[in-house]
């Protein structure tokens, strides 16, 4: 009767330990699943989501997530739509936990491509830089930089580097 006891408390312990090492390889594999999680991936997953961003500098930006690539957010906020490169932003707020797949087209779609989409159209926007703010065209986008037409005239380099913000005209950052 002794015997019985022991084997069932040794099986009892073995469970138990089998149980923590199952609970602790998951909680591992969880923890490794999510360091692999861009901000990117987080913001397409919160697609139509208001969220608020803190920029490098300390300026704030907020609307409503309507597209999201490898290297940029587009936010909509009171008809003004605001496009803002990832590598601006110190701080989110309102972004959910979960992540979306961005895709292979999506993760592609850099700064450039956009900024070049918005030059053929000619619209007018308002850049917000850490060094400023500046309105007019896009003119031409290069590998690393736009030339953009002020309203005043002239023309301005910009390096997106610098970029914080660039909006639909009448907005500011």
């Amino acid at each position: 009767m002794r015997w019985n006891d022991l084997f069932s408390d040794l099986e009892g312990q073995l469970a138990a330990a089998h149980a923590f090492e199952f609970e602790a390889g998951v909680r591992d594999l969880a923890q490794a699943e999510r360091a692999t999680v861009r901000l990117a991936e987080r913001l397409a997953s919160s697609a139509s989501q208001h969220v608020a961003f803190t920029l490098r500098g300390g300026s704030h930006v907020s609307g409503v997530v309507t597209e999201a690539a490898g290297s940029w957010v587009l936010l909509s906020e009171g008809g003004r739509e605001y496009l803002v490169p990832l590598g601006a932003i110190a701080m989110t707020r309102g972004v959910g936990h979960r992540a979306s797949d961005l895709g292979t087209v999506a993760t592609r779609l850099g700064l450039g491509h956009t900024l070049r989409a918005l030059a053929r159209a000619g619209v007018p926007v308002v850049i917000s830089t850490t060094g400023g703010e500046i309105r007019g065209r896009i003119d031409q986008v290069g590998a690393d930089h736009l030339d953009l037409v002020p309203d005043d005239g002239g023309a301005v380099a910009v390096m997106f580097s610098e970029v914080l913000v660039v909006a639909s005209s009448g907005a500011a950052a």
